[in-house]
């Protein structure tokens, strides 16, 4: 991941290089500060090649989360996320 912004009920990753559609589309490989998302929680790619997600929370969390993880990406390569990298610190956008 290079680069997460969270605000409201929104959260914006964007990575380094294409992600297997169907993974990065998987509502149960995300965590925020290591809790699975809310049950109605969506996430949409928002290029062709999944290398930018939006996750929509069905409302917005009492305190920003700190941390979001994913589990079990790959690229289209079939390459998983290098060991340590699967963690990422959430920038928070202005008025957080």
């Amino acid at each position: 991941m290079q680069l997460v912004q969270q605000w409201e009920n929104h959260a914006l990753l964007r990575f380094s290089e294409p992600i297997k559609r169907d993974l990065a589309l998987d509502v149960t490989r995300y965590r925020f500060d290591g809790a699975p998302l809310p049950a109605g929680s969506t996430v949409a790619c928002l290029v062709v090649s999944c290398a930018a997600v939006e996750i929509t929370l069905p409302a917005a969390r009492g305190r920003p989360p700190k941390t979001v993880t994913v589990i079990g990406f790959e690229d289209l390569a079939g390459k998983p996320f290098a060991p340590g990298t699967e963690t990422h610190d959430i920038n928070l956008m202005a008025g957080q």
